[in-house]
This record gives structure tokens, C-alpha cells and sequence, in this order.
């Protein structure tokens, strides 16, 4: 069967042996149609650069829906029969640009540009599908999955909101009405598309399989055709992807999209039936119809609840059976939906076979163990308000597009309303521990009891701890804090639910949560019209081509079908010194051709090759040459035919090390509760020992500790470079901030004269210091591969290997302590502050950064004012500059200690 689609008018047909099974449509789109107004990031479905438009015909209705689509987790082979509209073909400079491309830049929305045409198809694919008409609200809170790290979101937000019914933004005269914003122009003739163009096939290679049922029975064929051990995935929307990244033992795939048995959906009387394969999207829309029946009314809360998992693309993809699969495979993930539907005691319906079906529990369908099994849908029951008390919660680190801290569901059933004895209760909590889902020993203590009676209440929180036991899982919040965020949220429920007389009044907002009210916000800035053209406003030159996806970055760079891309390969025990590396594992994998390490580096392997910002004698290795100095350092690079197989094959490579293990640090404060002198360098002057007055009445007197963490940086463009070896020597694109030093690192690695490196710098999409010298590694080891292949190489590092290998903002500790008069004016502050450097001293912030920022505004003088700075070196990766470096850390730090103390003396 071959997959024929439509992309911005242009018919494609492809076969799917001549592609990677799991070829997503954001690398056909970029790769093979070189559509790169699609932009390539973080695979996760979470920053929005890769957003396209998908409209997609009901497999039972035949009505056509749109919707934005992250195209990073769209695989190829689920687009048969569908229309995919990119951001180049909404609008570009030869047939017109779109009105929201113009007023996106008219209104200074963009600012590096990379994540401008994201924006762009979000804000088209909710006006499509919402038939032109959206509200701010909506158009607010459908942006939770895009990400602009410039931070320029308040012209971004007001440009999309100027498209709203009942939008207030000014938009200047010159853009265009909304009725224009539907039409889709063909690049090639400039006019309305007609859809009546054609492509050829595109040619690749595969050999896995992939099938595509139209019913059910035949979905079970399919499944009978994959032989017993071999794996295989029920492909919808593939969200799953970004959260865990799927296997590559993979060998079938189902496509479940058309199959019409699993898109069924009902509301009857005595139940609410919930396709297997409806979206997240779809599940909320029917959720509205529910809520007014009697009995479903509680399907208001789930639409709430709904509404806060992932962002919009996620959700117009994103299936309830793919998300219930997830919780089945990983049951450590703390899954909105199932913990939603099991307080609700929702029964799954699920098919052994196209001519059978039965019905089971949540619970015991994650404990099933039945191969080949099918999730047919999720049937729901009625709770009338009068017999049943029904609410959800879910605390997130952020507003939106976040797993939770801990969500939970409860659900009360009435013994007797009017005394508000419970008959039966389901208590659920999420994220507590993989194995924990109810607080059995609290659902049965409640049972006949009054719920809101004190006596109750009391027991229920000093058994309710004891039943959670929340354990360690990193990344996630500690389990102390997870813990009593679970009690607090069943605190919540009761004080949200209790008659108001048995509530003190200075509680009652307790059992509220806090509403976001609509955003708003203003620029202004001084014009003088009599001095034009300076102070003229205008709009940013290239606003208009950074919207409509035009712009060219790095990572945009087309390369020829001879090139090779590469991946790291990184060591694992820090502190221990590599004996040998063996990397005949990883060319067993199909398509690798090469791998260097240190030894292949003819010049110096240094990526750092600058006396500025630099501490003599403090290499930072290209490739690991000796003691691993922290966790997941490079120490070689594999160069292979596809990216894909390059980070594969990169985990493949075996490394020997020797047994000298020496004890590591891997953070500031183990080493400073260890006391390693040799670790710690004070890079700040001595200062005199400040006189010691005693307090005066109304003398504030504060010390403490204040610590910020570490900060990953997330550029929108990964770090990437492209380089391709001429008669000169090599040709490189960096997405670097100091093409000096990643000039000079390349050509003194490779023994070359610096003129022999061409190095061009387009545009980056977004840097914010990470860019200043951390990309030179990738360009190096890139370099290398290029001049060693004498072939074009092209090296994206993944967002993993960036937040594993890459240097992160320095953490800062401050140990502070000050005296401030009853007026307000410091009398005495000393402040021992302490930075992490990592493993390299260099780009040492503490001195010439941190020291001004510490003083602030304040009047301090050698009299009252006295300040240690110290560099700590530890186990981890290089620290680096991160927007506002050395500053923004103290300064916090600093000002946070301030308010603390004179908080605390206030209320004592």
C-alpha cells in the first residue's frame, strides 16, 4: 500500500518500504520536501517549532476536521489520506503572505525568529478549527505548547489575540481582516489551491512493517500477521514518543487511525461511552455535550482537568487508549486521564478478537497480561449531584503544557446527603509511587462517617501519611513535599465541598483554586516625529520572512545526500580513567561509517582555544583523553548515513575503564559539607573585618542560606553545524556567538591555517550564552569527521545529549548575614557566596559579574559592607554564561534573603 497525502496543495505519493519505519513527518517535511519553515527541536511535543496543520477525514462520519499537529511525533506512515498545511504554504513572498504572518511581524512578534512559524500554523490551526471564531481566552490558552525563549511573548499574544471576537489589541490599518486568513495560496501558481498538482515518489530504504486497518477485524488480522515475540505498536498519534522515547525493537506498526470500532462515542442515559481512539481533543468536545445531561455533570470538572494535560497539538493527537497504554508500559507515569477515570471507576472495554469483548476495570486492565489485547473504549457512569460529590486536581511546576507534582480525583457517594454521611468513597493520588493509586486505608475509615466531622477529619490526616509514602523519584519533587501536597489536595476537596457554615470564613478560599485571569500588557516609548527618521518606529527588517518560515537558519541548511551526521559518544563513569574504547558493537548497526576519538585528533583537542575567559592550563577536551572528568563527557564521535542511526549507534560503542575510581562531587554543596580545600578558589579580594555595634531598638538582625540551582539552557535551534570540505580547506556553518574562538579551535585542532576554516554565521535561532563556546565541541568533533571523511557532515545534537553534555547557568549559594536600622538603611551585610563551576574554570563568572551585582542598589560602603567570592569546582559539566550570568543568580539570591529575614522578624 502506498501513503498518498497532500502537502500545501501539492499531491505526494510514497511507499513505505522506501522510508525508516518510524520516519516522523517533521524530517519528510524538512529532509525530503525541504519545507524548513518546520523546525526541528525537542521531539517532545513541547516547544511548538514544528507545528504544522492536519486535516483529517472521520473514519465514521466522513466530516473533515483541522488541527495543529506536532509534526515531530507525526509518524509518515499515520498520513494516508490527509491534507498538511505548513507555515510556506500559508503564505511567502512570491504569492502573498498571510495576515497572520503580517500582523505577527507587524505587531514585533518575532525576535530570533525560530519558533515564529510555530506560532504561526498554532494560531491557524485554532482559527480553522474553530470556523474563524475564538475568544482571548481560547486564544490564550492555546498556546501552552509553544515556546519562545527571547521571552517576547506579550507582542506574540497580542497579535494572536487581535484575531479574537471580543479582542481589544489596536491593530494597525494595513492588516488585513480575518475573512482573508482561510485561503490557502499555491506556491506554485500564486492563486487559490486546487489541489490537481503531482509529485513523484520519493525513493528511501526500510524493512520493517506497517499496516493499515479500515475495520476492527482487520486490525486483528494485522496482529495475527506479527509473529510471536517480535514487537509492535498501535500507532494513533504517537504522542507516547514524547515521553518515552519508543523502541527500536519495533518491529510492526499498526496505523489504528480509520479503524471506525474504536472512534465510537455515545451518551446514554445510563452511561457515556469513550472511543479507545478518540483524542484528547475529541474526549473534551463530548465532555461539553455530557455535562448537560443529568448525572454527567461532572464532566465539567474532567474538561478542566483535560484541559491542563500537555498543550492543544498533544491534545488534537494524543489518544485516551495511547495515553491508558503509557500508564500500562511505565506505571511511574503519573497519567491525568487514568487517575480521573479511575476515581470515577470507569471500565474499560476491550476486544480479545474482532468477534468478542468484554469488560474490566482500570486497575485490571493494567494488570493484564493478555497478549494482543485491544482497548475498544471507556464507559462512564452516571453520578447524580444529589448522591455523589465528584472533584479532580492537578498541581503543576507551571501553568500549563507540565506533568503534575501529584494529581488526584475524588469521588464521595452519599449515605445520607443531609447529614453528609458517606456510603462509599474513592480517595486517588498520583505520582506518589509507581505501585500507589488509592488511599484504601482512608476510603474505608470514612465509610459511615460524617465527612466533614472534626473527629473525621483528624483520623483521615493521621492515617492518610502513612498510607501515601511517597518515594524518591528524580526528577521529581522530593517525596516529603509530594506527600503533604496530597494531603493538602484531599484538604482542598473538603474545604471546596463543606456547607459554608462549617467553614471559618478565612478559610473558604482555601478550597478555591487560583484563576489566571487574562494577560494583558503595554509598550511604550518615546517618539519624536520632528527628528524622523531616528526615533521612527519600524518594523524589524526581516520580521515578516522570520514569520512566514523563510528565514534560513543553521539548522535549516541543506546538505548533500553524500553527507554524514554524527552523535556523541559520552563516558558514564566519572572519575575513573578510560582504558579502551571498542566501537566494532556500533558498526554492526547498518549505515554507521566512522568513529573518532581522541587519538584521530591531529592538532589540539581543545574546544575552548581562547586566552579570554580563560584559566591557563584549563583544557576543555573535545573528546575525553584520559580521567573522565563528569557524567556523559564526550569521548569520541560516530558519523552515520541518517541522524537517527548516529544516536543509536553512539550507545552501542563499549568503553573499558581503568580501576582508579576517585571520589567524586558532583554538585557545589557536597563539596563544601566535605571541606575539599583544593576544590574551592576564592577569586575576590580580601576585605577588613567590619566593627561589631551592638543592635539598636527596631534593628533588624537576618542571616541564612539562600541556593539557586543550576539552569539547563534550552535554545529553540539545537546546537548545530554543517561543514563541508572544499579546495581550501573546510566550509563551516556554526550556530556559534564567538566565530573567533570556534574558528581558531577548529583550525588548531586540525593543524590548519585559521584561512582555511571559512566560517559563516547566517542567523542562530537563539543563543542566551550557549552558543558563546559550548557549540564549538559539536563544531569541532563535526570538523573533525568532514576532514577526516573528506565528505560533507552535518552534527544536531539532540536535546538530550545538550542537557546531558552541555554546561549548564552557574548555581549559586549565598551565606549571608545583615544588620538594617529601624529606617530601612543597612547598618552591616557579609555575604559568602559561592558558585559552580563545574569541572572547568573557565567563563569564571564570580569575579567581574557577580561581585557588582551583589551591591545592587543598595548603599554599601568597605564600612558596612563585606564580601567573599568562591569559585567550586565539581563533577559535572563546564558551567557556562546564561543570560544575565553571575548577576541574576546573586542578585536573586541576595534579594530573596533580604525579604525572608524582615518577613520572619515582622511575624515573630
Amino acid at each position: 500500500m502506498s501513503i498518498k497525502f497532500n502537502v500545501n496543495g501539492f499531491p505526494y505519493e510514497v511507499q513505505p518500504h522506501d522510508y525508516a519505519a518510524d520516519i516522523t513527518l517533521n524530517t519528510f517535511l524538512r529532509e525530503h520536501l525541504h519545507l524548513t519553515a518546520t523546525k526541528y527541536m525537542c521531539l517532545e511535543g513541547g516547544c511548538g517549532s514544528c507545528v504544522c496543520l492536519i486535516r483529517r477525514r472521520h473514519p465514521i462520519t466522513g466530516e473533515i476536521s483541522s488541527r495543529a499537529t506536532n509534526s515531530c511525533l507525526t509518524l509518515l506512515n499515520t498520513c494516508n489520506d490527509v491534507d498538511i498545511i505548513t507555515d510556506e504554504g500559508l503564505g511567502n513572498k512570491s504569492s502573498g503572505y498571510h495576515p497572520i504572518q503580517k500582523r505577527l511581524a507587524k505587531l514585533n512578534g518575532s525576535q530570533c525568529g525560530y519558533c515564529s512559524p510555530g506560532f504561526v500554523m498554532n494560531m491557524y490551526g485554532l482559527l480553522e478549527s474553530r470556523g474563524g471564531r475564538v475568544t482571548m481566552a481560547e486564544v490564550e490558552d492555546g498556546f501552552g505548547g509553544n515556546i519562545c525563549r527571547c521571552t517576547g511573548y506579550r507582542p506574540i499574544l497580542d497579535a494572536m489575540k487581535s484575531f479574537a471576537v471580543d479582542s481589544t489589541i489596536e491593530v494597525p490599518a494595513e492588516c488585513v481582516d480575518i475573512e482573508d486568513s482561510f485561503e490557502l495560496l499555491c506556491p506554485r501558481t500564486g492563486q487559490c489551491c486546487s489541489g490537481s498538482c503531482s509529485r513523484p515518489s520519493l525513493p528511501a530504504q526500510n524493512n520493517c512493517h506497517w499496516y493499515w486497518p479500515k475495520t476492527l477485524a482487520e486490525l486483528f488480522e494485522a496482529l495475527a500477521q506479527v509473529p510471536s515475540g517480535e514487537e509492535y505498536i498501535l500507532v494513533a498519534g504517537n504522542t507516547a514518543h514524547g515521553v518515552y522515547r519508543r523502541p527500536r525493537s519495533i518491529k510492526h506498526y499498526v496505523d489504528v487511525n480509520m479503524v471506525p470500532e474504536l472512534k465510537q462515542q455515545s451518551i446514554e442515559p445510563d452511561h457515556l461511552l469513550l472511543g479507545a481512539n478518540l483524542t484528547l481533543t475529541e474526549t473534551m468536545l463530548l465532555f461539553k455535550q455530557a455535562e448537560q445531561r443529568p448525572g454527567f455533570e461532572y464532566c465539567a470538572q474532567l474538561w478542566q482537568h483535560f484541559n491542563l494535560i500537555a498543550n492543544v497539538p498533544v491534545r488534537n493527537n494524543g489518544t485516551l487508549a495511547g495515553n491508558i497504554s503509557i500508564k500500562k508500559q511505565h506505571p511511574e507515569f503519573p497519567s491525568d486521564v487514568f487517575i480521573t477515570l479511575e476515581a470515577l471507576d470507569a471500565h474499560v472495554l476491550v476486544h480479545d478478537n474482532a468477534s468478542s469483548q468484554r469488560i474490566m476495570t482500570l486497575l485490571s486492565y493494567l494488570q493484564d497480561t493478555t497478549p494482543k489485547l485491544v482497548i475498544g473504549g471507556f464507559i462512564l457512569r452516571p453520578y447524580p449531584k444529589s448522591k455523589y460529590l465528584f472533584n479532580s486536581y492537578k498541581i503543576l511546576p507551571r501553568a500549563q503544557n507540565v506533568h503534575a507534582y501529584v494529581n488526584s480525583g475524588f469521588l464521595i457517594e452519599w449515605q445520607n446527603v443531609q447529614h453528609r454521611i458517606v456510603a462509599s468513597a474513592r480517595l486517588c493520588f498520583g505520582n506518589i509511587r509507581p505501585d500507589f493509586v488509592h488511599a484504601e486505608h482512608a476510603e474505608q475509615l470514612l465509610v459511615g462517617r460524617d465527612l466533614y466531622d472534626s473527629a473525621t477529619v483528624a483520623q483521615v490526616f493521621e492515617q492518610l501519611p502513612t498510607s501515601l509514602q511517597a518515594v524518591e523519584m528524580p526528577p521529581e519533587a522530593s517525596p516529603a513535599y509530594r506527600q503533604k501536597l496530597a494531603c493538602s489536595l484531599f484538604y482542598k476537596f473538603l474545604l471546596g465541598s463543606a456547607p459554608e457554615e462549617l467553614v471559618r470564613k478565612r478559610f473558604h478560599s482555601g478550597g478555591d483554586l487560583l484563576e489566571r485571569p487574562l494577560s494583558s500588557g503595554s509598550q511604550s516609548f518615546e517618539t519624536i516625529p520632528n527628528k524622523y527618521p531616528v526615533t521612527k518606529p519600524v518594523e524589524k527588517l526581516e520580521g515578516l520572512i522570520q514569520c512566514a518560515g523563510e528565514a534560513i537558519y543553521i539548522n535549516d541548511l541543506l546538505t548533500t545526500s553524500n553527507a554524514v551526521h554524527c552523535a556523541f559518544v559520552t563516558a558514564k563513569r566519572v572519575g575513573a580513567t578510560i582504558e579502551q574504547i571498542d566501537s566494532a558493537p556500533a558498526f554492526q548497526c547498518k549505515g554507521v561509517v566512522a568513529f573518532y576519538g581522541s587519538k584521530d585528533i591531529p592538532g589540539d583537542n581543545n574546544f575552548n582555544n581562547t586566552t579570554v575567559f580563560t584559566v591557563p592550563g584549563d583544557v576543555e577536551e573535545i573528546f575525553c583523553s584520559g580521567r573522565v572528568l563528569y557524567y556523559d563527557q564526550p569521548l569520541g564521535v560516530i558519523a552515520a548515513l541518517t541522524h537517527d542511526v548516529a544516536v543509536y549507534a553512539a550507545t552501542l560503542v563499549q568503553v573499558t575503564y581503568a580501576n582508579d575510581q576517585v571520589k567524586i562531587y558532583t554538585s557545589m554543596n557536597a563539596v563544601l559539607s566535605a571541606k575539599v580545600e583544593d576544590r574551592l578558589v576564592i577569586c575576590t579580594e580580601p576585605n577588613k573585618e567590619l566593627a561589631q555595634t551592638p543592635l539598636k531598638p527596631g534593628d533588624v538582625l537576618g542571616r541564612g542560606i539562600l541556593e539557586l540551582e543550576s539552569q539547563y539552557h534550552f535554545t529553540m535551534e539545537p546546537q548545530t553545524t554543517v561543514v563541508v570540505p572544499n579546495e581550501q580547506g573546510l566550509q563551516v556553518w556554526s550556530a556559534t556567538q564567538w566565530m573567533d574562538v570556534t574558528q581558531a579551535s577548529i583550525s588548531r585542532m586540525l593543524k590548519l591555517e585559521a584561512n582555511a576554516v571559512q566560517l559563516q554565521v547566517r542567523r542562530i535561532g537563539g543563543a542566551y550564552g550557549a552558543k558563546v563556546t559550548r557549540g564549538n565541541q559539536v563544531a569541532c568533533a563535526c570538523a573533525l569527521v568532514a576532514f577526516k571523511l573528506n565528505r560533507p557532515a552535518r552534527f544536531v545534537q539532540t536535546i538530550e545529549s545538550m542537557m546531558e553534555s552541555n554546561g549548564k547557568r552557574y548555581a549559586c549559594r549565598s551565606d549571608y548575614e545583615f544588620r538594617a536600622s529601624a529606617n530601612g538603611s543597612i547598618r552591616m551585610l557579609t555575604n559568602n557566596y559561592y558558585e559552580d563551576a563545574g569541572c572547568s574554570l573557565n567563563e569564571n563568572v564570580v569575579d567581574f559579574l557577580t561581585l557588582p551585582a551583589v551591591k545592587n542598589v543598595y548603599n554599601l560602603t568597605s564600612l558596612n559592607f563585606k564580601v567573599k567570592g568562591t569559585t567550586v569546582r565539581t563533577d559535572a559539566p563546564s558551567s557556562t554564561w546564561c543570560r544575565a550570568p553571575g548577576t541574576a543568580e546573586e542578585g536573586n539570591a541576595l534579594q530573596a534573603g533580604f525579604r525572608a529575614s524582615i518577613y520572619s522578624h515582622c511575624h515573630d
